[in-house]
């Protein structure tokens, strides 16, 4: 009996594809990115986003507000004008949630636009499936990523930018021309290297072009000169606040695995240009090129010289584009080596693997890229000197290797039955499987069903992935929820506080912002202005030290059960004693004899968080000084 390749068994199909497959396809696709893409809320930038709309509707009320006194950023964005009216009319978790989900359309819609103007064929699918598995982080220390599942300028202004790119190859420069105008007009820094990549890719093909670059380059120039600051230097003092809250800003404070993304973006983008038309591959060239330009320019002017202009500029940020061309390409660059010889192949099999590796092990993503590197240049030089029992084993160590790569991201962020405060739910098992350690699988399994001769059954799958990735969406916890509807339908804390009341409450994200509608005293979201201003800096670093014995408290009792938690009332005391202290505190722990506004929460937001209390400044002096005698 004649035995049949898998191929063969499977009935695999993948140049003409049934309904069934087609649709399958696509199911799969959203998928794959609501499960890769999942929101969190009002989190991280977003909630600076969210105070500069809130400041827009109500300016008298964050007039004390740390993130405005000294200058914002919300001046080179037209995004918080935008986004005001949104957050009056949706409140403020309605508005993030619709920003959101409009952003994460349009960068999929663009990204396909893109994508179907490089790829070919089947690459094209598995372009937008890598898009939507990998985790897409850029630059150093994981602060930025692409599409980023909440609310921020960013979310919009990225799809805007390959919009542009895409419509660049399609030969439609006035549609490119606006959708960069309104990239720039949200974010001028995620905008400046899609202008200046369509600016080069126009520029090779014309290169008389290149001699109005100093037409754009000399007021440019003079503008900066004349910026207030820009001859401005880093003291001690200030670098150290900077290098603490934001170092990010300075690629010698980069750790490994970030050089090592930096390296493989590079290496995926620089392979694809033999196996891209001569149009994609000018683009390609330009990103590359603004790329490296940013990034040497961020190190010398910031990392070497200090400047502070330099740093706002974030010039380092050109990494999102390349980035996100490797990803889109990496499909490209494996059909593309597939096709010569056992070298190329195996080369293939390297750069298809080092897709396997979270943000931890992205050297090894690195090593397996410079490895494919090798095996294609030695297959130029060399064509055919991989045999085929070499290539078998090579391509078997690979295949090994890829496993280890995945298991371990999906193992690695696994929920701990043990020692857990709450009770582990199947969302977070989704959660660990949202990774590219459970995505990517799924991308190969739905996509071999799809084109086989079980497309039916592929649909299906593809189907229940969709619904599961619909269900699991919403990744907020609970705490979010009940900040963003605090801050919808009102709470105990927001009648008792004057307008323009400064708030200390300890927490990340802006819960006095969100919540109560006022000015906080500290949180590490205003940090996220130190690079702007000197004052600002000096004056988060006062804070910070001022509050750390109080936050640690607040901490311990976020964790400990209520009945073991205590806040000393000195340490509240010293900080609303302070000039220019705080008015009120939130805490969640008692403190006897002063009078507290008392918030009681649901049970599901866990141990040590059962109740708030709301204590004004002048009501803990006022009992110091009674029980002082004086």
């Amino acid at each position: 009996m004649k035995s049949r390749t898998v191929h063969e068994a499977l009935g695999l199909r993948f140049d003409r594809l049934s309904p069934a497959a087609s649709v399958a396809l696509a199911c799969a696709l959203a998928a794959l990115w609501l499960l890769g893409r999942r929101y969190g809320g009002i989190t991280h930038d977003a909630t600076l986003y969210l105070v500069q709309g809130l400041r827009r509707l109500d300016p008298a009320a964050y007039g004390r507000e740390l993130f405005f006194t000294h200058g914002a950023q919300d001046a080179y964005t037209l995004f918080p004008r935008l986004y005001a009216p949104i957050i009056g009319a949706l409140g403020a978790g309605g508005a993030a949630l619709a920003v959101t989900v409009a952003g994460q359309i349009a960068f999929f819609a663009a990204a396909a636009a893109l994508v179907f103007r490089i790829a070919r064929g089947l690459t094209r699918w598995w372009s937008l499936a890598l898009l939507a598995a990998a985790s897409g982080y850029y630059g150093g220390v994981g602060v930025f990523r692409i599409a980023e599942p909440f609310a921020t300028a960013r979310t919009l202004a990225e799809p805007l930018v390959l919009a542009a790119l895409a419509c660049t190859l399609s030969a439609r420069p006035r549609t490119a021309f606006a959708a960069l105008a309104m990239a720039g007009a949200l974010h001028p820094l995620v905008a400046a290297p899609g202008v200046a990549a369509v600016y080069l890719w126009h520029a090779f093909e014309r290169p008389r072009l290149l001699w109005l670059a100093p037409l754009f380059a000399v007021p440019a120039i003079v503008v900066a000169i004349g910026w207030p600051g820009f001859a401005l230097r880093f003291d001690p003092v200030w670098l150290a606040s900077v290098v603490e809250r934001t170092p990010h800003l300075f690629l010698s404070q980069w750790p490994l695995p970030d050089w090592a993304r930096l390296f493989w973006g590079f290496c995926i983008a620089g392979m694809a240009r033999r196996f891209i038309d001569a149009p994609a591959r000018r683009l390609v060239l330009a990103v590359l090129a603004v790329g490296l330009a940013g990034l040497a320019a961020s190190w010398v002017a910031v990392d070497l010289i200090g400047s502070v202009f330099a740093a706002a500029l974030q010039m380092w940020r050109t990494h999102w584009l390349v980035h996100t061309f490797a990803i889109i390409l990496v499909p490209v660059v494996v059909a593309g080596q597939w096709r010569s010889g056992n070298a190329a192949r195996a080369a293939a099999a390297c750069i298809a693997a080092s897709c396997c590796f979270g943000r931890g092990e992205l050297p090894a993503a690195a090593v397996l890229v410079a490895l494919a590197l090798l095996l294609d240049v030695s297959e130029r030089r060399r064509p055919g000197w991989m045999g085929e029992r070499p290539f078998r084993l090579a391509l078997m160590a690979i295949l090994c290797t890829a496993s280890v790569g995945l298991l371990f991201e999906v193992q690695s962020r696994l929920p701990l039955e043990y020692s857990a405060t709450q009770a582990v739910a199947w969302t977070d098992y989704v959660a660990a499987a949202g990774t590219v350690g459970g995505l990517l699988p799924l991308a190969v399994l739905l996509l071999v069903a799809a084109c086989s001769r079980f497309a039916l059954a592929g649909l299906v799958a593809a189907t229940v992935a969709l619904a599961v990735g619909i269900a699991a969406w919403d990744a907020r916890v609970p705490w979010s929820r009940v900040i963003e509807q605090a801050g919808a339908h009102g709470n105990p804390f927001r009648g008792a506080l004057p307008p323009g009341a400064v708030v200390f409450w300890p927490g990340p994200h802006g819960p006095a912002w969100v919540a109560l509608g006022t000015p906080t005293w500290f949180s590490v979201d205003q940090g996220a202005g130190v690079v702007f201003n000197r004052e600002t800096a000096i004056e988060y670093d006062r804070r910070k030290r001022a509050s750390r014995e109080l936050r640690s408290s607040f901490e311990y009792c976020a964790l400990a059960p209520s009945q073991t938690c205590r806040i000393d009332p000195q340490s509240v005391r010293a900080l609303c004693e302070l000039p220019d202290g705080p008015d009120y505190a939130v805490l969640n722990a008692r403190i006897e004899g002063v009078a507290a506004v008392e918030w009681n929460l649901p049970p599901e937001i866990g141990p040590g968080r059962q109740a708030l209390y709301l204590y004004a400044c002048r009501d803990l002096m006022s009992k110091a000084e009674i029980r002082s005698g004086k």
